[in-house]
């Protein structure tokens, strides 16, 4: 009943079987579990640290980053989380974690109305918390000006485009030690 009314009040559907009701509907959500694993990119750049996703970027979970993301469907900012806290759960540290989202453009983050690896990142400390894992959000870096829009650029110029394109301010850390004076810092994003 309540997704006959959604989808008569506002004409939502599932962002992927485009079911009439929810944003993401009770089958979809029920067959969207995190698969966290180890994975490389190819080509690996030169010293990343090991990387593990939450699920494959493809059907169901890719058709819900790119609604949260492009269409507006912050709703399904939790989805998110949950699956980061797994990937970030998944590496199995002990002591204190940080989660740090790479941040976003100003001037995408407008154009979304939300920074959603921020937002998912910050939900997922949350998440970690209640499952009794020592965790903070800590939003550390800046994206300096002059950073294009990654979509349709192929993974050299992708990487040309990142080249120095982070930093952390000293003040950050500096807070960020108060609070918390050793942990195992993850940089979190939402695709890799």
């Amino acid at each position: 009943l309540l997704d006959s009314v959604l989808d008569l009040m506002w004409g939502s559907a599932c962002v992927h079987c485009a079911r009439p009701g929810r944003a993401l509907c009770g089958d979809c959500s029920d067959a969207l579990a995190p698969m966290p694993s180890e994975h490389w990119p190819s080509p690996v750049p030169h010293g990343l640290a090991r990387p593990i996703v939450a699920s494959a970027y493809d059907g169901l979970i890719r058709d819900v980053i790119l609604a949260t993301k492009e269409r507006r469907q912050h709703q399904l900012v939790p989805v998110l989380a949950a699956h980061l806290a797994a990937a970030v759960a998944a590496h199995e540290l002990q002591g204190p974690v940080v989660v740090v989202p790479v941040p976003s453009r100003a001037v995408t983050v407008s154009e979304r109305g939300l920074d959603t690896t921020a937002a998912s990142a910050c939900r997922a400390a949350t998440v970690l918390r209640r499952a009794g894992v020592d965790a903070a959000f800590a939003p550390l870096l800046t994206v300096r000006g002059g950073v294009v829009d990654q979509s349709g650029l192929s993974a050299t110029q992708r990487a040309e485009n990142l080249r120095r394109a982070f930093t952390c301010p000293a003040h950050h850390l500096r807070r960020l030690a108060r609070r918390v004076p050793e942990a195992h810092v993850l940089i979190c994003d939402d695709v890799l």
